[in-house]
């Protein structure tokens, strides 16, 4: 492992020029997902962001699974709050902002551990079939009851932020 000072200073993902990712239902984000993970394997994959391919997929899968099984961390109430009155941009298809980080967690984040090529596949694609189940029946911890429509766009407008850092390349 490098020294911190000779370390690959992390991307200010903020200002990354991403491709543009048109994922509205469930089906869109299996085939960009199978799409990404085959262009990895065959090494035709170019990461714009700080994270790999498995860290990417593995937080989609995390963030669908705390849905179900509980969240890491409930806000405090003004975080709740000031969110609250975000809440379309959680759901809408221009979504989420990149390089927000949630203070106090780790890589800003949750979820983002590496895995194999197998282990992160088998893992979104999992969750993602957990939530094609049916909904959570929990409230979000900071939005509430949410429909299964809400429930999905939310997800999906995570898989749009986090896959657009993730470009598929044409084979040479």
């Amino acid at each position: 492992m490098p020294p911190a000072a000779l370390a690959a200073p992390a991307i200010n993902t903020s200002k990354v020029g991403r491709r543009t990712v048109s994922i509205t239902t469930p089906d869109d984000l299996r085939a960009e997902i199978e799409r990404i993970v085959t262009a990895d394997r065959a090494g035709q994959l170019t990461v714009l962001g700080n994270w790999s391919t498995g860290q990417a997929l593995r937080h989609l899968a995390a963030w669908i699974n705390y849905a179900f099984d509980g969240f890491p961390r409930t806000p405090p109430w003004f975080v709740k709050i000031i969110l609250r009155l975000l809440k379309s941009r959680f759901f809408e298809a221009k979504g989420l902002s990149a390089g927000v980080r949630i203070p106090g967690a780790t890589q800003g984040t949750w979820g983002v551990g590496p895995l194999t090529v197998d282990e992160r596949e088998q893992r979104v694609l999992a969750a993602w079939a957990r939530l094609r189940a049916g909904p959570p029946s929990a409230p979000h911890p900071v939005f509430g009851l949410l429909s299964s429509d809400e429930w999905w766009a939310m997800h999906l407008a995570r898989a749009r932020l986090h896959l657009s850092f993730l470009v598929p390349n044409a084979p040479k």
